[in-house]
């Protein structure tokens, strides 16, 4: 059983005024959600994708409430931090290799930020400080997320070709993994560790 949570939406009509609705959202999209039979695994959740709010019209959009220091609240900035975890794993959006968030190009930030923009709207407007605080945010949600890919699929006791074959998450582009192994098994990669 989930829980519904009820998320402020606004939509834009031709007229540019505002209307304020609720509407019921899931906090996560669940995949994978049948046992698989015979292999003894046990059954998860799955990853959450957050598809009910990327797949919202264009006109319309989460209010998040800021508060003085920039930081998103309530259920609408839970949505957005989740949001924005489900953004940086996305090949496309922040490829992971990168060996560093400062070695990510501006252009990746930048889209990811009009992308948060396209969906969320602020109250009040969206200021530098909220910006650096999705950024921040966005950084070590990357971070964490090629952490798991090494704690899942780095083993010293295989070679670069066979932890390069075993991708340990679906999310991620083949190229992108074969380049973050050979980072992983490079005199580099070892002495990070």
């Amino acid at each position: 059983m989930r829980r519904r949570k009820k998320l402020n939406i606004i939509k834009k009509n031709n007229q540019s005024q505002e209307r304020e609705h609720s509407i019921d959202s899931f906090n996560e999209v669940i995949q994978n959600h049948h046992p698989i039979i015979g292999e003894g695994k046990k059954r998860t959740r799955g990853y959450t994708h957050m598809l009910d709010v990327w797949d919202m019209p264009d006109e319309e959009f989460i209010l998040v409430e800021v508060d003085a220091l920039g930081n998103p609240m309530g259920w609408e900035g839970k949505t957005l931090l989740n949001a924005i975890g489900s953004l940086v794993r996305r090949h496309q959006c922040a490829p992971i290799n990168f060996l560093s968030w400062k070695d990510m190009p501006e252009s990746y930030i930048t889209n990811m930020l009009d992308l948060i923009q396209s969906k969320f709207q602020f109250v009040p407007e969206l200021t530098e400080e909220t910006k650096q605080i999705l950024k921040d945010n966005m950084s070590g949600k990357w971070r964490q997320f090629k952490h798991d890919l090494k704690s899942k699929g780095y083993d010293e006791s295989k070679t670069e070709v066979e932890m390069a074959a075993n991708i340990p998450d679906t999310r991620v582009d083949p190229s992108q993994y074969r380049a973050l192994v050979h980072h992983w098994c490079s005199k580099k990669g070892q002495v990070c560790e």
